[in-house]
């Protein structure tokens, strides 16, 4: 058993790596792989190539093999060319590629096809959302300690969440030390590809770290256990578990913003049902579809110019409304006997078939409606809402978003600097409202965690 890389800490790999594609002609070439948290990411050079870089530095290479000088077999994916250099003392030549994805301990053809039935993972920030504790109406709520079991959750599916902590050793200048990581465990009754898994479990579940943190949340460990008992034409050689290492863990992040006690909704909300938790959200998670994708990505961001990020809300929030709370004011009998009778009082076909596309979707909500809708909602679970209501916040919000997507040039209408700020800042809050409310929570449990979130921030309810 091979000893596995640290997460999220630098490591050097030397050994010899070779194009995947090439099989049993392959070219075997001596080369360090590195990995460097805060700079390149992963980093393979290879020394002196014999036909594996030239291919690479005109485009990627899909599937890397290659094996440490301890014998440890590695995996590097999509391998891109960056640097090449061919007059080296002695008439040795180099080159340089950078990967999003590697393999330590394993040959795997397909991250996305192979079939596990467990999955580890950490997330940046799920060590919070685990410990923080949480105000409610009944009093506090604590979080997860180190010392307790690990929660469990058995789903509908058959599939069994494990959320806890578990002690892991580390090397920090030149001394080992052990840290407490927070980690979700994924089983499932039968073997399903890893890329199921992921979009079943773990992208939802990162979303939901995400929402429950309000912090960047980055993958910092990936691990499949008991790869070496599956039997796939994917999996070539294996030794016991499989580290991934994932190149968003190297991305640079933005300092912690938020300390424990103004996470929005760590699990302690959820501490007496975490089972619940889990349905509720898994099932929104699903309905929002590439909905969910939009809004988690803009807040999962560097702060984007305050105007993009206006808009990916604002279409978000067009899109969750019309998914989850679509209410048409007439039905489609009144709504196709009317344009029926619009078409066929026009004079000529140009006329009816200038304005049949524009009717065809006259009986939907307008997006100002929707986004009226959205505040009401909201202001029944938070105090403050409906006085951003009454003062025009959702049509200030329109005039904006139209502003920017339809009119060109200075508009009087659309806000600017600190009032498009607070804005924005305001419509996330009815939407973080809004989707609570959607997990079947109790509405003064949501102005809870409201008020934990922003109880540091009073001005975003002065105004």
């Amino acid at each position: 058993m091979h000893a596995p890389v640290s997460a999220g800490a630098p490591f050097e790999l030397k050994g010899f790596w070779w194009d995947a594609a090439d099989g049993e002609q392959a070219t075997p070439c001596f080369g360090s792989l590195t990995y460097e948290p805060n700079t390149t990411g992963i980093c393979l050079e290879l020394v002196e190539w014999q036909g594996l870089l030239r291919t690479a530095l005109a485009s990627d290479i899909a599937v890397i093999f290659g094996q440490t000088l301890d014998g440890v077999p590695c995996t590097v994916f999509d391998a891109l060319g960056v640097n090449r250099e061919s007059r080296l003392p002695g008439g040795h030549s180099r080159a340089e590629l950078r990967s999003s994805l590697m393999a330590y301990g394993a040959w795997l053809r397909d991250p996305e096809e192979f079939p596990v039935r467990q999955v580890t993972i950490t997330w940046r920030g799920l060590n919070e959302w685990l410990a923080a504790s949480w105000r409610g109406p009944s009093g506090k709520s604590t979080g997860l300690s180190r010392d307790e079991p690990a929660i469990k959750i058995s789903l509908a599916d058959g599939a069994v969440l494990t959320l806890g902590f578990n002690p892991r050793s580390t090397t920090a200048a030149f001394e080992e030390k052990q840290e407490w990581i927070a980690s979700l465990t994924v089983e499932t009754p039968n073997p399903i590809p890893f890329g199921e898994i992921r979009q079943r479990y773990l992208v939802p579940f990162h979303d939901l770290v995400l929402f429950g943190t309000t912090e960047e949340t980055v993958t910092q460990s990936l691990t499949l256990p008991g790869l070496d008992v599956q039997e796939s034409e994917l999996i070539e050689e294996v030794h016991g578990s499989v580290e991934f290492i994932v190149q968003d863990a190297s991305r640079p992040l933005t300092a912690k913003r938020n300390p424990y006690r103004h996470l929005l909704m760590p699990i302690a909300v959820w501490r007496s049902n975490p089972t619940a938790l889990a349905e509720h959200w898994l099932g929104l998670h699903t309905k929002l579809g590439k909905t969910a994708s939009l809004l988690f990505a803009t807040l999962n961001s560097r702060p984007p110019y305050i105007e993009n990020q206006l808009l990916n809300l604002t279409t978000f929030a067009e899109s969750y409304h019309r998914t989850l709370h679509d209410e048409s004011p007439i039905t489609k009998d009144e709504h196709s006997a009317s344009v029926t009778q619009m078409l066929t009082a026009l004079p000529d076909k140009r006329l009816q078939d200038h304005y049949r596309p524009r009717l065809k979707y006259a009986d939907e909500q307008s997006f100002r409606g929707r986004m009226k809708d959205l505040f009401r909602r909201a202001e029944g679970a938070v105090e403050g809402v409906k006085q951003w209501r009454t003062a025009g916040l959702p049509d200030d919000l329109i005039e904006t978003r139209n502003s920017l997507t339809h009119r060109a040039g200075d508009d009087g209408n659309a806000l600017e600097d600190a009032d498009l700020f607070w804005a924005t800042r305001r419509l996330l809050v009815v939407l973080q409202t809004n989707l609570m409310l959607d997990l079947h929570m109790p509405a003064d449990a949501v102005a809870a965690c409201i008020t934990q979130r922003y109880e540091a921030d009073p001005s975003l309810f002065s105004g």
